[in-house]
């Protein structure tokens, strides 16, 4: 079986002489998926065979939808924050687009029966125990990610599951950070939840979405052809040719105009797998506009599988343990590290004077505090980075 190699990334070349364009194999469920757009656009779902899953909306016009944009000012968490307060979680972190909630011991509790062979059923039981239909439309479940605990003589626990999600608008997944996170223990209680949702705007604005799927399965392989021929080891930089693309979902989506842009249009997400000339796979999106478009979007970079907790704040922790914390900053400054418990109280904290841009590690001493659920909180300046950990 091929690895997943997380050490490699896809360029965007414009140089396409020296290499030839890589083949892309549609699968089945993808090429259904853009043939009955009209007929499936009701449903939430990044993959067709996901469509039984939380069915919302109904059939509307595919050819046509509006651009959003993304507005200056705090998101309106005020239907989740009620949800999750008659839930009888307490919110300990709400900033303007962040909304984090606990609770340790009588949280909503869901069957994990089924969690290793179908999480989806899992996520869409979690979703709507915790909060009614029009907030739980807002998400899509992403994937599952299984947190550890390895002991010393080398076997190991499950800790916990972390199931995550992406925001939904107009039946559109966002491409973006606009993400969720429930956070399950194996008792299946979902301890914390974690939301970052930007403040989108629906605009009057309209463009055509081609119906054609002919058309739209060559505007991906342009897209493909023309910046996407080769990969590159992060570790030591050496060019790797791509031999296959496999496309095996596909999606309607909002994708960013270009990088680091506030318009979002309306286009398509294919996830795939790259098949590399060595045998390696990556996980990959590619968000490509729909024939015709004359919109440039920004590269969609991102791991099928990748989720992060943190906002895109320029703070991004790395490893949490009870004696340290790797982080890392797109800017440096004082750091103050801390540990968070459900009620917001402070456990344990450290200050690191002029951490670095790049990576830095904080000596803390966590050691004393009682096991369970905490948040994890690194702030350099009025930017903020957390995460929500285990402890045993």
């Amino acid at each position: 079986m091929n690895k997943i190699i997380t050490s490699i990334v896809l360029v965007c070349s414009f140089a396409l002489s020296a290499m030839a364009a890589p083949s892309v194999n549609f699968s089945d469920n993808s090429k259904t998926f853009l043939k009955e757009r009209r007929a499936v656009d009701g449903y939430r779902t990044r993959d067709i065979t996901q469509k039984g899953l939380m069915k919302m909306g109904s059939e509307k016009d595919a050819s046509r939808a509006p651009v959003v944009s993304v507005s200056v000012g705090a998101t309106d968490f005020s239907a989740m924050e009620k949800a999750l307060v008659q839930n009888k979680y307490h919110v300990f972190d709400k900033t303007e687009n962040i909304l984090a909630a606990v609770n340790n011991e009588d949280g909503v509790k869901v069957d994990l029966s089924l969690v290793e062979k179908n999480p989806q059923t899992v996520a869409a039981a979690l979703i709507s125990s915790l909060f009614p239909v029009d907030v739980a439309k807002q998400f899509d479940f992403l994937v599952m990610d299984t947190e550890m605990d390895e002991y010393s003589d080398g076997t190991s626990d499950v800790a916990e599951y972390v199931f995550n999600f992406v925001r939904v608008l107009n039946n559109r997944v966002v491409r973006g950070k606009d993400k969720m996170s429930i956070y399950v223990s194996v008792e299946g209680v979902a301890e914390m939840v974690v939301a970052c949702m930007s403040n989108l705007k629906v605009s009057d604005e309209y463009v055509p979405t081609s119906e054609d799927y002919m058309e739209n399965m060559t505007a991906l392989n342009q897209l493909i052809s023309e910046k996407f021929n080769k990969a590159y080891s992060s570790v030591d930089n050496s060019v790797i040719e791509i031999k296959d693309i496999d496309i095996n979902g596909v999606a309607e989506a909002y994708c960013l105009e270009e990088k680091d842009s506030t318009t979002y249009q309306p286009c398509l997400s294919y996830t795939a797998s790259v098949i590399l000339e060595t045998g390696d796979t990556i996980s990959y999106i590619f968000d490509a506009p729909y024939f015709g478009s004359s919109a440039d979007l920004a590269d969609g970079n991102e791991s099928a599988n990748d989720y992060a907790d943190e906002n895109d704040n320029g703070v991004r922790i790395v490893e949490v343990r009870r004696n340290m914390v790797a982080f890392e900053l797109k800017k440096g400054g004082n750091a103050v590290v801390a540990f968070f418990n459900a009620d917001g109280t402070r456990a344990a904290s450290v200050r690191v004077d002029n951490a670095r841009v790049g990576y830095n590690v904080a000596r803390i001493d966590a050691t004393k505090i009682s096991r369970g659920r905490y948040t994890v909180s690194v702030e350099v300046g009025k930017n903020r980075g957390s995460k929500g950990v285990w402890l045993k």
